[in-house]
């Protein structure tokens, strides 16, 4: 799987584990000022994450897979998920 394919199965993941994903551009203004770097926050009592697009794909992958290890992993351990997401959520 190359990276793109992996950041695009883990959003998915995450969609399915009730985690919205939202994608902005580099310093898009918000409510709180533009966002610095790609992370799940709480908005309003959810959990999303919010994907940067100025942010390394890598950085990108983390941030879904650190979201879904810490807020949902109770939710992982009940899904199959194929080897090649599975050992990037397990990276630590």
């Amino acid at each position: 799987m190359t990276d793109a394919e992996i950041l695009e199965d883990l959003v998915a993941l995450a969609e399915s584990a009730g985690m919205p994903v939202q994608r902005v551009p580099r310093g898009r203004a918000t409510e709180a000022g533009p966002p610095v770097a790609s992370a799940a926050c709480r908005v309003g009592g959810e959990w999303r994450i919010v994907l940067v697009a100025g942010d390394s794909i890598e950085e990108r992958i983390e941030a879904v897979a650190s979201a879904l290890r810490e807020r949902r992993s109770d939710w992982l351990e009940t899904r199959h998920i194929p080897p090649a997401l599975r050992r990037r959520l397990e990276r630590v």
